[in-house]
């Protein structure tokens, strides 16, 4: 068992009633020494800009003794810093424009800088009924979860090493993805019905358990690209507040993908070799998403459920075809009143998931989905708010 020591620090205010700003920091000490530091400013005020823009940096730093791990990180440390800005420009009150990017560098990418705009326009005829169509680029790269800060307060530092699966060396994904949506406002509810399509390049796949000759490497993980696939699909999702304080959300979406292009034969090879359900041709996919927040007045207790279904998850068999599995993300934050002291509140917070990544949206609809084996992660401790 690789015992970790994990701190969490994050300080923010609201500035007047405009907006809210926030500064987030995590470090761990073991074999692998790592943290992060992110910051951020939101605006929550009913003006015609709403805008948000933050940065982060990371750095990880492996002194362990997994020979593959020592050897991906050969300059002693990795580093990456993000900056993003976005907004949301109310034009008038029936048409509304969001446009922004994110750029950030990697320092062990070939080509270290990715650059990813952002651009959508929202029609509103009326109060019941929503029109929206988007337009995206998103260069993302394999490992990108260890250094990117997630959505959620609570956050870890960088907590695994990975290497690339083969003598290709680590390449960048290239995502376009364009959407349509019509979203109908009920009593409590909303039902919107959407089409999207997709053109991946060089999609990452993400390998776990590849090798397990020691315990040291067990943490690591090996990453890849399965080649190029265009895809398209519909999808509907419906939203109901199930109680005054319970919400939750059915998203189901069916796509057909079509590989265009396969990897460089050496990664080919391997992929085959290792884990050929992640080498893909043309298929159907169907997926079901769920997601429930509730939290309970009495107990002041908060839960967060996500649970994914799909029928094309790379298997973990290696001699096995795609086939349907199931990821899921639970959080359970618990506040403790006996245990504040003036000012401050308590709360404990677990965590159970094997959801790989943070966040599905603007994501490729394969990157959980070439995700092999991943592992379940336990995260529980004590949250002190002044």
């Amino acid at each position: 068992v690789d015992k970790q020591h994990v701190a969490f620090f994050k300080v923010g205010a609201p500035v007047g009633s405009h907006g809210d700003w926030n500064v987030r920091a995590a470090m761990n000490q073991s074999d692998l020494s790592s943290w992060m530091l992110a910051g951020s400013y939101v605006v929550t005020a009913q003006v015609p800009h709403r805008y948000q823009f933050g940065m982060s940096y990371s750095l990880q730093r492996y002194e362990g003794g997994n020979t593959a791990a020592l050897m991906a990180v050969a300059d002693t440390a990795r580093n990456v810093g993000s900056v993003f800005a976005y907004d949301e420009w109310e034009i008038s009150r029936y048409i509304s424009i969001g446009y922004g990017a994110n750029y950030a560098h990697y320092d062990y990418l070939r080509g270290p800088s990715l650059f990813s705009p952002r651009v959508s326009a929202t029609f509103s005829p009326s109060k019941a009924w929503r029109v929206r169509a988007s337009v995206a680029r998103e260069v993302s790269a394999p490992g990108a979860e260890e250094f990117i800060p997630p959505t959620s307060a609570e956050y870890l530092p960088p907590q695994r090493t990975f290497s690339s699966i083969s003598s290709a060396g680590i390449r960048t994904q290239a995502l376009q993805n364009y959407a349509f949506g019509v979203e109908r406002v009920l009593n409590g509810a909303s039902l919107g019905l959407r089409v999207f399509d997709q053109r991946i390049d060089d999609q990452t796949v993400t390998v776990f358990g590849l090798r397990r000759e020691t315990v040291s490497s067990l943490g690591h993980y090996y990453v890849g690209a399965a080649g190029n696939a265009a895809v398209r699909g519909v999808g509907v999702t419906f939203t109901h507040a199930l109680a005054t304080n319970v919400r939750g959300s059915v998203d189901y979406s069916f796509a057909t993908a079509d590989w265009t292009a396969v990897s460089t034969p050496g990664e080919y090879a391997v992929l085959s070799r290792w884990v050929p359900s992640a080498v893909r041709s043309k298929e159907r996919i169907h997926d079901v998403t769920t997601t429930l927040e509730g939290e309970i007045p009495y107990s002041a207790t908060r839960v967060v459920v996500l649970y994914k279904l799909n029928d094309a998850f790379s298997a973990a068999d290696p001699v096995a075809a795609p086939g349907f599995g199931v990821r899921f993300d639970v959080r359970v934050t618990q506040a403790l009143p006996f245990m504040n002291f003036r000012t401050s509140q308590w709360e404990m917070l677990v965590g159970v998931r094997n959801l790989f990544h943070d966040s599905l949206e603007h994501a490729s609809i394969y990157d959980e989905l070439l995700v092999v084996r991943p592992p379940k992660r336990l995260v529980g401790g004590l949250t002190v708010k002044f």
